[in-house]
């Protein structure tokens, strides 16, 4: 399958396991992925409307605070290597599917910055950063440039794969 838009030369990413410290991990993951933690609908991955199942969406700030839980992840803002302006951050949630499923390739935003991608919970679904999967496992945290063409996924093995996302500048 020839993947639009991604190049053969090696990605430029980074990935640390157990980025965060074990007590603040937990915190993060128990309120995000608890039962009282707002989600919003999205019906549209990665900018295509077929074939999309749509995930849920929890914005802790875009281009404003947008979340009453941003005090959440002003600790994570600061365990992040030099950023100087926040541009969005928020939590993805995709629902379990019979088999993984792979969400069309894409760039986040239309200039070019840094993208942070925190894993909550061990799936069978990866992240794709130009052609490299990476295994998603819980606090496993991922680094990239926004214009690096990238992919998430559906899992199948467990009922949720979730993210948060920091896009930010340095």
């Amino acid at each position: 399958m020839k993947m639009v838009g991604v190049s053969d030369s090696p990605p430029q990413f980074k990935v640390v396991d157990n980025f965060l410290r074990p007590d603040y991990f937990d915190k993060i993951q128990k309120t995000v992925m608890g039962n009282n933690f707002a989600w919003y609908f999205v019906p549209i991955i990665a900018d295509k409307e077929l074939d999309s199942d749509g995930y849920f969406v929890h914005n802790f700030f875009m281009n404003t605070i947008r979340s009453q839980r941003y005090d959440l992840i002003l600790p994570l803002l600061d365990a992040l290597p030099k950023w100087q302006t926040l541009i969005r951050c928020k939590a993805n949630l995709y629902t379990r599917q019979a088999k993984v499923t792979h969400h069309d390739y894409h760039k986040d935003l239309t200039y070019q910055h840094n993208v942070f991608l925190l894993s909550l919970n061990n799936n069978d679904g990866p992240f794709t950063v130009g052609k490299e999967e990476i295994p998603m496992k819980e606090n496993r945290a991922v680094f990239f440039k926004s214009q690096t063409p990238h992919r998430s996924s559906a899992c199948s093995d467990v009922q949720v794969r979730v993210t948060l996302t920091v896009n930010y500048i340095t």
